[in-house]
């Protein structure tokens, strides 16, 4: 599991201008109460009296733990806007609105693990949830440069002359505004809730294509079956959609095949909500090569919260419909019936590859066969434990001739009872 930057916003020259006019900005009043003169921004320190480390947020931050900043805040700095701080992820448990400067937070001291802004007004009551608003989109960061108001959605940007060129935008109202990558809502996509004067840090700079109210893409919120459920068009035609909100919502990564270390896309330990392709099963495990606790799903999770399975995916493969190859995969047998999923113990982790003097099983060593009677022997149980454990295939290994150990047979998933229960030792698994 990965942690990343403590910069959630404006970045580098932008951040070090907004830091220098923090102090003198942070008594002044918003304009109105759903218009501020700039965007919302915020600074938390990791010391009272605005002391220590620090980070600064000019949008919503459902954890605090993608920053590395969870449980740490112990006093606030309101440089504009009006804010709520919550005990924990996504604006749950005990919230605290914070409309100016606090030096010390109280009960409220390391327990702040969300943070979002708060927009009153008329018309159905304060916070998110009313009417959606219109969205100005700009040429150039910081609002600058030529710009666009929408008030609709727009499936393709190439139709107002604006396809690829937005670099910031404000959001004036309740709710939210899905962006995407692709014209008609496909490719990356994320929810806005907020002004943004940096498109870069939502990874769209420059690459805007449709945009729609609400997070809704063609046909309305929800489409057939309802918010959420099939025809929500979530849901891919092949494999799994991962999304960095609950709902479907934020930002999205798309996975077609078995992957081991979502360190690799910047998609680490971020997923909260999951749309998994129809008749297709996925196994979605808390570390790289599918290790730690690992859970299967065979339908999309709208909140991974609730299974506790929130911010902890690293790693995810394909177990059941629309594989080719079968469930061993492309060109891999396939496992005997009841064999074992689940984490092997005793590796040594490498750059690759593994070793596991003594591979085991719930305190027990595998045996050198997948079942009994001899069945399935030696190379076919190797390989099995490297695939189990992560890995293309085993490498090298020896057998415990001398009988040393009690044995599971992997491929029953039982315990060796007859015959000669001989251990898998000195196992090397590799990716290649």
């Amino acid at each position: 599991m990965s942690h990343k930057t403590t910069c959630f916003g404006a970045v580098t020259s932008v951040l070090a201008i907004c830091l220098a006019a923090g102090a003198a900005q942070a008594q002044e009043p918003p304009e109105t109460a759903e218009f501020y003169a700039g965007p919302p921004e915020i600074v938390l320190y990791d010391y009272p009296g605005f002391g220590g480390q620090e980070l600064t947020l000019n949008a919503d931050a459902e954890n605090l733990q993608r920053q590395n900043f969870n449980d740490r805040t112990s006093s606030i700095r309101v440089v504009s806007g009006n804010w709520e701080v919550c005990m924990d992820a996504n604006f749950r448990s005990q919230c605290l609105d914070v409309t100016s400067d606090e030096r010390n937070l109280g009960r409220f001291d390391n327990q702040i693990s969300s943070v979002r802004v708060q927009r009153g007004g008329g018309g159905g009551g304060g916070g998110y949830g009313g009417r959606d608003g219109s969205i100005t989109f700009y040429a150039g960061p910081n609002y600058t440069g030529q710009s666009v108001t929408l008030d609709t959605a727009v499936g393709n940007f190439n139709t107002i002359g604006f396809n690829d060129r937005a670099r910031s935008a404000r959001f004036d109202g309740r709710g939210s505004w899905r962006v995407c990558q692709h014209a008609n809502f496909g490719g990356n996509c994320s929810d806005i809730t907020g002004d943004v004067r940096d498109l870069s840090v939502i990874r769209l700079a420059g690459e805007i294509s449709s945009a729609a109210p609400g997070g809704r893409g063609p046909g309305g919120p929800g489409g057939p079956g309802g918010p959420g459920g099939p025809g929500s068009g979530y849901e891919p035609r092949d494999g799994v959609r991962l999304f960095d909100g609950r709902n479907f919502s934020g930002q999205r990564y798309d996975v077609q095949s078995d992957t081991y270390d979502l360190n690799r896309t910047g998609f680490n330990d971020r997923a909260e909500s999951i749309a998994i392709a129809r008749g297709e099963t996925w196994e979605f495990c808390m570390d790289s090569n599918f290790r730690s606790q690992c859970r299967t799903f065979s339908e999309s999770i709208a909140d991974l919260g609730a299974y506790r399975f929130d911010n902890t995916i690293s790693s995810m493969r394909r177990v059941g419909g629309g594989y080719p190859g079968g469930p061993g995969g492309p060109g891999g047998p396939g496992r005997p019936g009841g064999g074992y999923r689940g984490p092997i113990d005793g590796e040594v982790e490498g750059i690759g590859a593994a070793f596991f003097p003594v591979p085991e099983i719930r305190g027990y060593a595998i045996d050198r066969c997948l079942g009994s009677g001899g069945r399935d022997c030696d190379t076919a149980a190797a390989d099995y434990i490297c695939r189990e454990a992560g890995y293309r295939q085993a490498a090298y290994f020896t057998v415990d001739r001398g009988r040393r150990y009690r044995t599971i047979h992997i491929g029953e998933n039982d315990i060796c009872r007859t015959g000669r229960c001989e251990a898998i030792l000195n196992l090397t698994c590799v990716n290649e």
